[in-house]
């Protein structure tokens, strides 16, 4: 997608040999700096030139181009009985020990939007798998995130 000219903001920015900012000098049609110009600015700079070949030593380009914002995932959601694939039971570590808990498992195309899911939970994607361990919840929004939230935290 091509950004349209006047949603550009392009800049140009180097810096020469002997501490003198290059964005100062001039360019020619071949995009080099002309030498008397660095001279000229390091001589008004430094109080002296001596003529010696100069090299850019930085150059950078900035571009920020204005995009138009992203319109809402269309994201949709089932209910918890049409997501849940399975329940086992899994080991997780609570209170400093291993407990075998009962886990449920669900299919993340099919949760619902905005309901909390409380763990132990594992939640299948399909380029990622989710853990959800005791004492935490999860949570599907609107544009596609899946929040994971620890008890009692704000």
């Amino acid at each position: 997608m091509r950004v349209r000219p006047e949603r550009k903001k392009i800049t140009r920015s180097s810096d020469g040999g002997k501490s003198i900012p290059a964005k100062n000098f001039h360019r020619n049609t071949a995009g080099k700096f002309r030498e008397i110009e660095f001279h000229r600015l390091h001589e008004r700079e430094y109080g002296s030139a001596y003529g010696d070949p100069i090299e850019v030593v930085n150059a950078r380009v900035t571009a920020i181009g204005r995009r138009p914002a992203l319109a809402d995932l269309p994201v949709t959601g089932g209910t918890l009985e049409e997501a849940l694939v399975g329940e086992s039971e899994s080991h997780f570590r609570v209170d400093g020990e291993l407990r075998a808990l009962p886990t449920r498992f669900y299919d993340r195309h099919k949760l619902p939007l905005d309901v909390t899911i409380a763990g132990p939970a594992v939640i299948f994607h399909l380029d990622t798998t989710t853990v959800v361990p005791p004492s935490w919840s999860a949570r599907a929004d609107g544009s596609g995130n899946l929040i994971l939230t620890k008890e009692g935290a704000r």
